[in-house]
């Protein structure tokens, strides 16, 4: 690891414990393991454990260290494990005397807003919550109340200025509808301001209503921009091109001194670098420790604050910050949190709203004060039981076929269409039991995509001796016509529901990077995945969807992306090339199981918590291109191709509660540490 410029000293120790006459009690266990000097950087920690650390079979384990002063880092089953399994050098985290404290809901769930101000008089503004919003609020230090409405409902907008004399710009009013228009506001009422010279979708914003600037954002669905444009009150002009083209970037400082944090790139990457602006021009400064888009921030030049955000992994709420030439990691907030919006200083910031994994849109509020003492915390690795979870055979579906597409729950699934050697149209429901025979689809076809419960599923596209284009939707009795696909393709996945999914993906004549939304009645293209791939895994929401593998233009891939309602994003890579298997689940909780594994077909099963992939209980038999319905605790397996062809062979994952822990005894213990110490 690359060590910065540190004012301190790097200490480095390494200590053995005998943790056997500790007895672990519960699903979750807190072992002390080093006392943390206050005021200190750690670099590096990484352990070795002995055999008997965990030491039962039945129980599957996972460790983490300090989740508020460091970060969960999942590891290998701990019953499988001995050696090295646990190195955080790449993540250096900071202990400081600060810490973020819950304040006052918003009155409204909203994410992608912009917000401005103090900490005792602060403004959100605009942002999605379940639609686009043109609502404000005020902050007083102690609670919100609303404020004025904007002229026109907008997202993705970022603000600048104060409570009674603030600025929004730019933004969007629908999925491509990318604004070029400013309002501002004067503490009771929004009016028009001037007319931006481009069109921006989450640039950046820094200064006041008089004196401000906006940088970067997205032109239209291919464009970004690195122009910047200053504001005077009344008109926009140009200023000085950004070094890079981006969006989701966070601003803080004024329009003559400006900072430019994080971003996304075009070709869905996401940074960490810093641009600094003088009123004329950009350079860069340093960079992040962590690569974060869709964040907080607030301050100046000199002393500035990044929180939460989105990274490669999910959702966070790592914060970091900047003293003018170098960033530290600093206490985390207690949410994680995505598409976020900040106002204040460095030292007494404000964090609100912003948005979840899981789709939840939020109300709540943090404030960060640098008055609290943290002082000797302690290093401390935490024992979990996970459950074990378990494939076993049920009845057999009663058509074998492959390259079908399912809907619904563990206990409650839809398989459709398929190829038994001609496309099918047939559908089966399964109850957990047994499968009953139910109306065909109108198209009967093969390598669709599917999503939806056994009462309103979808299916999309696929090969019924052509590529289609046709959709179809059940009411859990009968197929009906919907919207048609843009792009015809096969070889594809849907995520989501009947009336909010999305298609991704897919092959025609070569794979397909083609993403699709549908509303329940009609598809429109969205932000297409930085690889086009097809034969792959996905599974989620219309709003947090997972791309795991499959084909690319002309090799098979161990990649993955992560989809969050308006970009893709490179995900954790699986541990080798994997394509044509089954999936449940969504960016933050998901599996998939079968497939082809290096061109040869397997059984093996591995579960994503949000960080990294595990291998967990493999299915009874290999198969490919098999239909996977359920989520991570309850899931199902139907059909595909087995050593014997096409096969009806259906299996049922059910995953065990936690188990308890109590009786077990932990062994020994070597941890390495090295940490810098700012008190010397």
């Amino acid at each position: 690891m690359e060590i910065k410029t540190f004012d301190g000293n790097i200490v480095e120790t390494s200590v053995t414990k005998d943790y056997s006459d500790v007895s672990y009690a519960g699903t979750s266990n807190t072992i002390n393991l080093f006392q943390i000097p206050s005021n200190c950087t750690i670099i590096d920690v990484n352990m070795m454990v002995d055999e008997a650390f965990v030491g039962n079979e039945s129980n599957d384990c996972i460790a983490s260290v300090n989740r508020d002063l460091i970060t969960k880092k999942n590891v290998t089953n701990l019953k499988e494990t001995d050696g090295v399994y646990l190195d955080l050098s790449e993540n250096p985290y900071f202990v400081a005397p600060t810490q973020w404290s819950v304040s006052a809901e918003l009155l409204g769930r909203r994410a992608f807003h912009g917000s401005c101000g103090t900490i005792s008089a602060g403004l959100c503004v605009g942002g999605l919550g379940m639609s686009y919003l043109d609502t404000s609020e005020e902050f007083n230090g102690t609670s919100w109340s609303a404020g004025g409405s904007l002229l026109s409902p907008r997202s993705h907008c970022p603000a600048c200025g104060t409570q009674s004399a603030s600025l929004v710009v730019g933004g969007r009013n629908s999925g491509t509808a990318y604004l070029d228009t400013s309002e501002e506001y004067n503490g009771t009422s929004w009016s028009a301001g001037g007319t931006l010279t481009s069109r921006r979708r989450a640039p950046g914003a820094i200064g006041t209503q008089t004196a401000g600037a906006s940088f970067g954002g997205r032109f239209n669905t291919t464009d970004w921009l690195a122009s910047t444009e200053e504001y005077n009150g009344t008109s926009w002009s140009a200023g000085g091109d950004l070094n890079e083209e981006k969006d989701f970037i966070e601003g803080s400082g004024i329009q003559t001194a400006g900072l430019c944090i994080g971003g996304v790139l075009g070709s869905g990457e996401t940074l960490n670098t810093t641009e600094e602006y003088d009123g004329s021009s950009w350079s860069l400064t340093g960079n992040t420790l962590l690569l974060t888009s869709r964040l907080a921030s607030c301050g100046t030049t000199s002393s500035s604050i990044k929180a939460g955000g989105a990274m490669a992994g999910g959702v966070t709420n790592d914060c970091e910050t900047f003293n003018g030439s170098i960033w530290s990691i600093t206490t985390r907030l207690i949410t994680e949190r995505r598409n976020v919006s900040g106002f204040g200083t460095q030292t007494n910031c404000f964090c609100c709203g912003g948005y979840k994994t899981d789709g939840e849109y939020l109300t709540t509020t943090e404030e960060y004060s640098s008055s609290a003492d943290l002082s000797n915390e302690w290093l401390q690795l935490t024992v979990e039981s996970t459950g074990i979870g378990a494939w076993s055979s049920v009845l057999p579906m009663t058509i074998a076929k492959a390259y079908a597409a399912g809907s619904g729950t563990g206990q409650s699934t839809l398989n459709f269409g398929g190829d038994d050697g001609i496309p099918r149209g047939s559908t089966e429901s399964f109850d957990g039991l047994t499968w009953g025979t139910e109306s065909s689809m109108s198209t009967a076809r093969y390598a669709l995509g599917g999503c939806g419960t056994q009462y309103a599923s979808l299916s999309c596209g696929g090969w019924t001796g052509s590529l289609s284009a046709v959709t179809e939707e059940y009411n859990g009795s009968s197929w009906s016509s919907g919207g048609a696909l843009n792009t015809a393709r096969y070889y594809t996945k849907a995520s989501g529901t009947q009336t909010t999914s999305l298609c991704f993906g897919g092959y025609t004549t070569s794979s397909v990077s083609t993403t699709e939304e549908y509303n329940g009645t009609s598809w429109s293209a969205v932000s297409s995945l930085n690889s086009a791939r097809g034969f792959h895994g996905g599974c989620g929401t219309q709003t947090s969807t997972l791309a795991i593998g499959g084909y690319l233009a002309s090799a098979y891939t161990n990649t993955c992306e992560e989809y969050d309602g308006s970009v893709w994003t490179s995900g954790v890579n699986l541990d080798t090339t994997r394509w044509v298997m089954a999936s449940v689940g969504d960016t933050s909780l998901a599996m998939f199981f079968g497939g082809a594994k290096e061109g040869i077909r397997t059984a093996d099963s591995y579960e994503f918590d949000g960080l990294s992939w595990r291998a967990i209980n493999s299915l009874n038999i290999a198969r490919t291109t098999l239909v996977g319905t359920g989520s991570n605790n309850s899931a199902v397996s139907g059909g595909g191709n087995s050593s014997d062809g096409k096969t009806p062979y259906a299996e049922r994952w059910d995953k065990a509660p936690a188990q308890n822990l109590s009786g077990l005894s932990a062994g020994s213990l070597t941890f390495n540490i090295s940490y810098i110490n700012y008190n010397s």
